[in-house]
Parts: structure tokens; sequence; C-alpha cells
């Protein structure tokens, strides 16, 4: 329990860290992961981009998902629909991924930033299917896009990972995207 406490403890401080410097403002933990809102969503993307590397350090991974929209401010925290959709991205990111959705790549085109097709998804609780983008910072590209699922997925039920029908190869491997809701909490890393 102390152990993982400090791991915590350090992930915040890097992730604090980087909110501060791309002006990114915390609204709350959630166990082991962070909500923030940001004023645009290059910086989100870039603050997301800059966790993930410096987490590596502590040996772990972090899973984001970005996605921007009309928020409400309610007390301290922030509701709506844009935040319920940023959570259900945040779900769909792998491991070492910053995954956004297409509105924020479309809102950042022109800034230099890259992004990855990963395909449509649907979002629990979210009508119609949401295209899907990963970031590739500092040119990498997680394995999870880069290789397709198994077509069997679990129990040979025809779905891939996390229970999502799998994409052709094609759909993994092309494509960009950005977007930020919150700085994701530590992951398991993988040997």
């Amino acid at each position: 329990d102390r152990r993982w406490r400090e791991l915590l403890g350090d992930h915040f401080r890097l992730a604090r860290r980087d909110l501060a410097r791309h002006r990114g403002q915390e609204v709350k933990t959630t166990g082991d992961g962070l909500l923030a809102t940001f004023d645009g969503p290059a910086r989100a993307i870039r603050c997301a981009c800059s966790v993930r590397e410096r987490v590596h350090a502590l040996g772990l991974q972090v899973r984001t998902g970005l996605h921007t929209g009309e928020c409400e401010l309610v007390g301290a925290g922030v509701v709506g629909i844009a935040v319920h959709i940023g959570a259900r991205v945040a779900a769909l990111a792998g491991p070492d991924e910053v995954l956004v959705s297409s509105t924020v790549r479309d809102l950042v085109a022109g800034s230099g930033l890259e992004f990855v097709d990963r395909g449509s998804d649907a979002l629990k609780g979210v009508p119609g299917d949401w295209r899907l983008f990963v970031v590739p910072c500092r040119g990498r590209v997680s394995r999870a896009i880069s290789t397709p699922p198994s077509p069997l997925g679990r129990g040979g039920q025809g779905r891939g990972p996390r229970g999502r029908r799998p994409r052709p190869a094609s759909r993994c491997s092309r494509g960009r995207r950005r977007c930020r809701r919150g700085v994701p909490g530590p992951g398991r890393r993988r040997s």
C-alpha cells in the first residue's frame, strides 16, 4: 500500500507539473486518474504527450482520452455530454495511448500535430459511432494500433480486445487524430 501511494503521488506530481506548463486546470482525481480542462485542444494534446513520456521514468504507462465540447460548471466540477464522451474515449485508449475524438482532431488542423486513424467505435451511452484517432507522441505509436485485434476475440464471439469488433489492418495503420479530456492514471506495465 505504501509503495503504491508513493508511486501514485509521483505520478500526480508529474502530471500536475505538465498541467501547469500547458495551462490545464485539474478538476478532480479519479482513483489513479485525473480529470482536467484546457483552454485549447492543442495544449491538451501536448500535455498528454508530455505526461506519457514523463511517467516512463516511473515505470508506468498511461491511457489518455481527449474530447472537446461544451461543459457545465457545477461547483468545482464539470459535467455534460462532452465530459461523458471524453471518459468513453479514455476507456478505449490502450496502454501508452493518447486517443482523441475527431472533434479534437478537426479543431487542431494546421497545428502540426499528427494523428493515426483508429476507425469508428460505439461509445457507451452516446448515440452513433465516433471516429477516434491516436496521437503518435514523438513519432511513437503504440503496438495496439499497428497490430489488428484477433478476429475471434474473446470466446470466439467475433469481437476483439475489450469486446470491440475487429478492424481491418488497413484501418489500424493509417490516419491521424488528437484531443484531450484528462490525464489518466498509471496503468500496469506489460513485459
